[in-house]
């Protein structure tokens, strides 16, 4: 894929690896779509890049999702890459007081229902155009389960099936899109922040990412996930043990 002279859609788009992720490919002549919730950071963010684009959108929202869409459809309808980044998580641990079923629901609604939507709202578009990509965020848990996160893990692994599936899917039909899945290690971003463990920074994933994405390396294993791959692939029970301290 190129790395310039593309419009981009970035979901997440005020922190993290979104916010890295729009930062590098802003340096690089694209026009960037940035999307988050958090409206105030998002649109400060947003006037430090050049050639951006803030629209807060809360994803969870039928409403706000459904006008995103159609803002997209019509005022920015040369989208050829969408790169679906927001997240969610809850560190909780299963079978005690701690489970919050209504933000058990916000997180799958976040990491999947969101991305599901989107990816089907927006591939029309995308296959449209010569060159045309769908990243989607998941993670190292997508292969084993982090007991801490538990319904994160559960939202990144069904993730990864609905990618692995809509890559052939989408090869079926003779679309052009191609499907990426981005799959970060812990990163150190306030979503990991309860987690005492190694972690790398989220411009370290940017970076994997835009020369993955170069190379059309559709599943971009970043970091210690590419370890945990290839661990699960050994044996799984060893992989689960290593990601949950070995206890």
């Amino acid at each position: 894929m190129k790395t310039s002279e593309n419009t981009i859609l970035i979901t997440g788009a005020a922190s993290g690896i979104g916010l890295e992720i729009a930062r590098l490919f802003s340096q690089c002549n694209n026009k960037i779509i940035m999307v988050d919730r958090s409206a105030v950071q998002l649109e400060s963010e947003a006037a430090k890049l050049h050639n951006t684009v803030a629209i807060p959108a809360d994803l969870t929202n039928e409403d706000e999702l459904s006008k995103l869409i159609q803002k997209v459809k019509l005022n920015y309808s040369e989208i050829n890459v969408a790169i679906l980044n927001a997240a969610a998580a809850y560190n909780h641990t299963l079978y005690t007081t701690e489970f919050d079923q209504a933000y058990a629901k916000s997180e799958i609604n976040t990491n999947y229902l969101a991305n599901v939507r989107l990816s089907h709202a927006l591939e029309p578009l995308l296959s449209k155009k010569k060159e045309a990509a769908i990243v989607i965020t998941t993670s190292g848990l997508a292969y084993v389960p982090n007991l801490e996160y538990p319904t994160y893990s559960v939202t990144k692994a069904t993730l990864h099936s609905f990618v692995l599936g809509s890559r052939l899917q989408l090869q079926r039909n003779g679309s052009n899109v191609k499907m990426f899945e981005l799959m970060p290690p812990l990163v150190d971003t306030p979503l990991a922040e309860a987690l005492n463990a190694p972690k790398i920074t989220a411009a370290e994933v940017a970076s994997a990412f835009m020369t993955g994405f170069a190379k059309d390396e559709l599943e971009i294993r970043v970091g210690d996930t590419e370890n945990i791959f290839q661990l699960f692939l050994r044996s799984p029970q060893e992989a689960l043990m290593a990601v949950n301290g070995g206890k």
